[in-house]
């Protein structure tokens, strides 16, 4: 699966800067791993040490800088 995450540059709306990402699943299509496309490089990572999803997921398994990312649809 390919996910798109469209960011906003610092020098105005008219430069965007688009990164994509690659999220691989396991066998019951839970969320594992988040790759970036440039460099196949982790920057998510969800292991399957609890079958409940107690356990937050790792978001910066490669040391390269936080990635948040909600599987969860928004609570309002």
């Amino acid at each position: 699966m390919l996910i798109v995450f469209p960011e906003k540059s610092v020098q105005g709306p008219q430069s965007a800067v688009t990164e994509l990402f690659y999220i691989c699943a396991d066998h019951s299509n839970t969320l594992r791993v988040i790759t970036d496309a440039s460099n196949n490089q982790m920057v998510w990572r969800w292991d399957q040490g609890d079958p409940f999803g107690i356990l937050p997921p790792s978001e910066n398994p490669s040391g390269l800088g936080n990635f948040t990312y909600n599987p969860r649809f928004p609570v309002v």
